[in-house]
């Protein structure tokens, strides 16, 4: 009686597994679509996303406050205080498409003085291709 139990159930999960119906998500285009696990991301600050040296300049001139910058752009991805009172904060904004094969990417650094006044900005773009 136990090997008829068994030899059925063993019968019917091979059937089972047999009819398991093909799962659409792994199909390359879905992948590339918005919220697929290779679409196009961006992250960092969005600001930066079409940034230029001239317009980040413009936006931030020389003597803006620390405050502003940070309401604008948004949490820095790092900062630093120096032993003498300036500080510094970096801000990026970085682009990737797998559907592309292209990462790019746009870093600001800005740098204050004590009184947390900005003195200089330093601006930097990158682009990789595979």
């Amino acid at each position: 009686m136990k090997l008829k139990i068994s030899a059925a159930i063993i019968l019917a999960s091979t059937t089972l597994s047999g009819c398991i119906p093909f799962y659409s998500g792994y199909s390359e285009a879905n992948m590339y679509a918005p919220g697929g696990a290779l679409a196009d991301k961006g992250t960092g600050s969005p600001l930066l996303a079409s940034a230029t040296e001239e317009s980040v300049n413009t936006m931030f001139p020389k003597g803006t406050s620390k405050a502003v910058v940070m309401q604008q752009l948004g949490t820095p991805m790092s900062s630093s205080t120096s032993s003498n009172g300036t500080s510094s904060q970096v801000y990026t904004y970085s682009f990737t498409s797998y559907q592309r094969k292209v990462v790019q990417s746009q870093t600001v650094v800005m740098q204050y003085d004590k009184a947390n006044l900005l003195t200089r900005v330093d601006f930097s773009t990158s682009k990789s291709t595979w």
